[in-house]
């Protein structure tokens, strides 16, 4: 609080706007000082094709890869590698249904008759 108080002080009161985008631009730097923003990150498993069950699968599909990097084991690997497999394939088909679907949609819109 103390330093918003001080830059405040070496504001003058000359030009009212000018000094109230002073008065902006300091108290921000000071807020952004004081209460650093959150960051987030939007995942890649946010597309509008994903569905519940191909989230679980990659879910999945990840614990097991840490569980294989852990202990470089053969068998490990084996039954990560069905799961990443798994989890392409269910990928493939959910794009496929959804261009397809999509392509009936704005043919169907574009197609007075059939749209009405």
């Amino acid at each position: 609080m103390a330093d918003l108080r001080d830059q405040i002080s070496k504001i003058g009161y000359q030009n009212v706007v000018l000094n109230f985008n002073l008065f902006k631009k300091t108290a921000d730097r000071m807020l952004h000082k004081h209460i650093p923003l959150k960051k987030r990150y939007v995942r890649a498993n946010e597309a509008p094709f994903m569905n519940k069950k191909i989230k679980k699968e990659i879910m999945k599909r990840s614990r097991l890869k840490s569980k294989f990097l852990n202990s470089k084991n053969d068998k490990d690997r084996n039954i990560y590698n069905k799961q990443r497999n798994l989890c392409v394939s269910l990928i493939r088909q959910e794009k496929n249904s959804f261009s397809m679907l999509s392509s009936h949609v704005t043919r169907d819109i574009n197609d007075n008759k059939t749209f009405w």
